[in-house]
């Protein structure tokens, strides 16, 4: 027989009121991902975002941003720039070929993984 008055039973009834205002500060999911999206946000965006403010501007990189010149850079770049151009288009043809050889080298593993050749067993 349990005795009711023990002092277990004493230690479950009372509880710390610190103790309680931490865990359901801890059960809140947004303080889970807060460090990973404090991270994402100065390490990814405001640079990306820098980047987009500073691309609208005449800037040296050393001194104040001054200048506004609106889509002028772009302009620069894709008008006059002959070099530009080319490594740009160059840059399109790379990542399209990426892809495809990609998506064959895929489509030929899932095949051989399939098709229950002895080949399928050098994968695994």
């Amino acid at each position: 027989m349990k005795n009711k008055g023990s002092r277990l039973d004493r230690k479950e009834s009372r509880t710390n009121p610190l103790f309680e205002a931490f865990n359901q500060f801890l059960s809140n999911p947004y303080v889970g991902i807060s460090p990973t999206v404090f991270m994402f946000v100065l390490f990814l965006l405001f640079p990306v975002a820098f980047v987009f403010f500073i691309s609208f501007h005449n800037w040296d990189g050393l001194g104040p941003i001054t200048q506004f010149v609106g889509l002028k850079n772009y302009l620069d770049l894709f008008i006059k720039d002959k070099l530009f151009r080319i490594s740009f288009l160059n840059t399109i043809v790379l990542i399209a070929g990426a892809i495809y050889a990609d998506g064959m080298y895929r489509n030929s593993v899932e095949y051989d993984l399939h098709s229950g050749s002895r080949a399928s067993h050098s994968y695994i």
